[in-house]
């Protein structure tokens, strides 16, 4: 493959380049061996790891919203202009990708907004079952925390309702180039068969959004302006901090909270 000037990288884009080799097919056997036929990998910036998930036979998508590293991508023979989607991931609408079909969504994620990444993946997930990639080991941690645990939280619950999420690796900042000054995990998330439906979910993340506003008040202080009857929190049960319901709890909790409202 020619070389072609590298693209300076970005502080506003969040970009640390991986650079082992043997990491790189670490995340793309754990990303990539699964029964779907499309991937979907989020800022591929130079190509490192999209030349091991391209080797996986899928239909692939990238997208980069770095002008420089789109250029050095199509320039360099990584991908074909047909697989390169110039855009903001944010922006990107998920239901038109693909024709339709499920497809797998991994990445390096830029840390900055690798948290409203997974909470999109969380609004799309009948079209995404497997959703792996690197975050950093701090959110990593509150996505796999369990109930009661310190990191457990909102991000927590709705993650673990719509996925079953494990912690594959940790990865530490010698393995990137800058290093970045925090610890990454490799996350994979397969999706879950008795996730709620679209918009019950909906309705379950306001409540856990209310239910965890103050993480030191009980339920029934953190749902007195969600709920319209205040006589519904009267039951001992609200008595507990939300850090003390498993995710399982919260759909039932908000059928009782939402059905005479």
């Amino acid at each position: 493959m020619k070389e072609h000037n590298k693209p300076s990288l970005k502080k506003s884009f969040g970009q640390h380049l991986l650079t082992r080799l043997g990491l790189l097919q670490r995340i793309a056997d754990v990303a990539a061996d699964h029964d779907v036929p499309n991937l979907l990998e989020v800022g591929p910036g130079m190509g490192a790891l999209t030349q091991h998930l391209l080797l996986k036979n899928k239909r692939f998508l990238a997208v980069e919203a770095d002008w420089e590293m789109q250029q050095y991508l199509l320039n360099s023979g990584i991908l074909q202009p047909d697989q390169l989607l110039s855009a903001d991931v944010l922006r990107i609408d998920f239901t038109k990708l693909f024709d339709g079909e499920p497809f797998i969504l991994c990445g390096n994620f830029p840390y900055n907004i690798s948290s409203q990444i997974l909470m999109n993946a969380l609004h799309h997930a009948d079209r995404i079952p497997v959703f792996a990639g690197l975050f950093q080991q701090e959110l990593a941690q509150r996505i796999t925390a369990s109930c009661g645990s310190r990191a457990y939280g909102g991000i927590s619950v709705l993650t673990q309702l719509v996925y079953h999420p494990r912690k594959c690796f940790d990865i530490d900042p010698s393995a990137f180039r800058p290093p970045p000054k925090v610890n990454s995990s490799m996350l994979c998330l397969l999706r879950r068969e008795d996730r709620p439906d679209t918009q019950s979910f909906m309705g379950i993340q306001k409540l856990v959004r209310n239910a965890f506003q103050y993480r030191r008040k009980t339920l029934r202080n953190n749902l007195k302006t969600y709920v319209r009857d205040l006589d519904m929190l009267a039951d001992p049960y609200f008595d507990l901090r939300a850090d003390a319901i498993p995710p399982e709890a919260f759909p039932s909790l908000w059928r009782r909270l939402t059905k005479n409202s």
